[in-house]
């Protein structure tokens, strides 16, 4: 049995004390390293990699014989780069040694980014001094992903339970002043001019009460959306059924509308939900669309998917808007409560489905809502 005080010998001596069946593994310290599922790369003291696991190989797709020899910050995003994290790490492991479950995030190959936890810890060659040091990179997108997802499910049920709540205490009065004013017009109706100014007052007291029931429809359908009643559907008859109903709508037709759907496509869906789904995606791009434009609804099969796509050739939308698009009670629209999105959210969702958003400013917006195909 080798000397653990040797280097090199320390992971046999491990493996033999575990018991007799593994005596006889030529395992090295070397082997466990390559097996492991994290990244461990080796760097100087100048940024160079100088080893690079299997491991860093399969999470970052960069293969060994391209990478040692370069700078680490190939796998660092632009943004990490100009705030100097490479430099902060590195003064870090100077001054205490290791930097423990760093929270970060790295780039692969193809340009997806990664959330990571990072430890960096000094390396020290025989003479204990510093040689550069080691990262393990561990890839938690996964981890950050459900916790996100399991944060936003507990934000939308007490924002459900809020709207609830506020949906039942305005509807009750809004009733009351609703009948109030229809008596008070039955009973100087007959004695008003069309052009007497009570009148119209009364015509824009009906429209602003119309728009706070509006309202207080959009609450209780994002409070209570209840489960989807599901059915095989064509969806070139939903969306041929959907731009028939949106026909008398002014934002609508002043802009060109194309169909693009892949034929026999299908899915088990609530006509209901999803249509109110597109319906808003339809109606915000022509919104979004001050002068004349296009509007593109497109349908296809992605593997067990199918994808609906609406596409407008907009002024598209600021990053710091895009990523608060689907939160409840968030617009940039001068009037309406910020919930249009956040419910086609969850009637997606309620499906098994999910919708995603593609802008960039000046390159027009794009919404994709992705179901469980039916075959």
């Amino acid at each position: 049995m080798g000397d653990p005080e040797k280097p090199g010998e320390g992971s046999r001596f491990f493996l033999d004390s575990l018991g007799g069946s593994l005596s006889d593994a030529e395992i090295s310290l070397a082997d466990l390293i390559e097996e492991a599922p994290d990244a461990i790369v080796l760097i100087d003291s100048q940024n160079v990699v100088r080893y690079w696991s299997a491991g860093a190989e399969r999470m970052f797709q960069h293969r060994r014989e391209d990478v040692v020899g370069r700078k680490v910050g190939f796998i660092v995003p632009a943004d990490l780069l100009e705030s100097d994290e490479l430099g902060w790490l590195q003064r870090r492991i100077q001054e205490g040694g290791t930097v423990t479950n760093h929270l970060s995030r790295r780039v692969r190959k193809d340009g997806v980014e990664l959330s990571v936890s990072i430890t960096r810890s000094m390396l020290h060659d025989a003479r204990g001094r510093p040689i550069g040091s080691t990262a393990i990179i561990r890839d938690i997108s996964d981890q950050k992903r459900r916790e996100e997802e399991l944060g936003h499910a507990r934000r939308m049920a007490m924002m459900g339970e809020m709207a609830a709540t506020v949906a039942h205490e305005v509807r009750n009065p809004l009733a009351t002043i609703h009948g109030t004013v229809q008596l008070l017009e039955r009973r100087l109706g007959g004695r008003l001019e069309p052009d007497d100014p009570a009148r119209r007052s009364f015509d824009r007291i009906q429209g602003e009460i119309r728009r706070v029931d509006e309202i207080v429809e959009d609450l209780l359908r994002f409070a209570r959306p209840g489960p989807p009643q599901t059915a095989r559907r064509r969806i070139d008859g939903l969306i041929r059924d959907l731009l028939e109903s949106l026909e008398g709508q002014a934002d609508l037709a002043r802009h060109e509308v194309s169909v693009e759907v892949e034929e026999g496509l299908c899915a088990t869906l609530d006509d209901r939900l999803i249509g109110q789904v597109l319906a808003n995606l339809v109606l915000n791009a022509a919104q979004a669309m001050p002068e004349r434009g296009a509007i593109r609804v497109a349908a296809s099969c992605r593997g067990d998917r199918v994808v609906i796509e609406v596409s407008d050739s907009g002024p598209g939308i600021e990053p710091e808007v895009l990523s608060r698009v689907f939160d409840p009670f968030f617009t940039t629209k001068r009037r309406g409560t910020g919930l249009g999105l956040a419910i086609a959210r969850r009637n997606v969702e309620s499906h098994g489905g999910e919708i995603r958003v593609e802008s960039r400013p000046g390159g027009g917006t794009s919404f994709r809502v992705e179901l469980p195909r039916s075959t």
